[in-house]
C-alpha cells in the first residue's frame, strides 16, 4: 500500500496536480530560502517542497522567472524512507501509467548490478493542453530507502507536436544524461548541507 501511495505522489508531480491551485499556504518553497540546482546547464530555483507524515518528501525546481502553472523545465527529488526497491517502484509507475494511457510511449532501463533504474516517458494530460517528457532514476538510498530524482521538459499549444518529433533516441538519451549530472549534483548538495549541519551541532 505504501507503494501505491508513494506513485500516487509521482504521477500528481507528473500530471502538474500537485502545484500552486492544490497548494496550501506554506507549502511553496519561502523567498528567504530558496536552494537551486544545475540541470543540463541551467540553473533551477526550489519551488515547492513538502513532506507528508510518511516521511516521504518532494523538492520541486524550475526556472526563477517560471510558475508551478507555466514552467518548460522541473527537476524533482522525492524521498521515501519506507520503499527500499527501486525496479518494483518503477515498474509499478509504468504499470500505473500504461493503465491511465494505453498508448504510452516508455523507455525502462535496470542496472542489473546497482538496482538503479532509469524510467522515461511522454506524458499528457486530459485536456491535452502540454506535452511533457519526463525522465526518472530511482536508486537505493545510503541507510534504506529509495531516492528518486526527476527531469521534466513541457511544451504548451502550437509548439507540442514540434516538441514530440524532437524526441528521437539522440535527444532523450541527452536528457537522461542530464538528470543523472544533475541528480548527482543534488546529493552533493544534500550531503554538503549534512556536514554543515553536523558540524554546526558539534560546535
Amino acid at each position: 500500500m505504501r507503494l501505491l501511495t508513494g506513485l500516487a505522489a509521482v504521477l500528481f508531480c507528473v500530471a502538474g496536480t500537485i502545484h500552486a491551485e492544490d497548494t496550501a499556504p506554506g507549502d511553496a518553497a519561502s523567498d528567504s530560502a530558496k536552494a537551486t540546482v544545475e540541470f543540463n546547464g541551467e540553473t533551477l530555483t526550489l519551488a515547492w517542497e513538502d513532506k507528508d507524515v510518511f516521511g516521504d518528501t518532494i523538492k520541486e525546481f524550475i526556472p526563477a522567472d517560471q510558475t508551478l502553472d507555466n514552467w518548460t523545465r522541473l527537476a524533482a527529488a522525492f524521498e521515501y524512507p519506507k520503499i527500499d526497491d527501486p525496479r518494483e517502484f518503477a515498474e509499478g509507475m509504468v504499470e500505473q501509467l500504461t493503465k491511465d494511457n494505453p498508448k504510452t510511449e516508455y523507455e525502462l532501463l535496470v542496472n542489473s548490478e546497482s538496482g538503479e533504474v532509469i524510467l522515461d516517458f511522454v506524458a499528457y494530460p486530459e485536456d491535452g493542453s502540454y506535452a511533457e517528457f519526463d525522465v526518472f532514476q530511482y536508486r537505493k538510498k545510503d541507510g534504506g530507502g529509495l531516492v528518486a530524482y526527476q527531469y521534466a521538459l513541457r511544451a504548451y499549444g502550437d509548439a507540442k507536436e514540434q516538441f514530440v518529433t524532437a524526441l528521437d533516441a539522440e535527444h532523450r538519451a541527452k536528457l537522461i544524461v542530464a538528470l543523472v549530472e544533475g541528480a548527482a549534483k543534488i546529493r552533493e548538495q544534500a550531503t554538503e548541507g549534512e556536514s554543515e549541519t553536523a558540524a554546526t551541532e558539534t560546535e
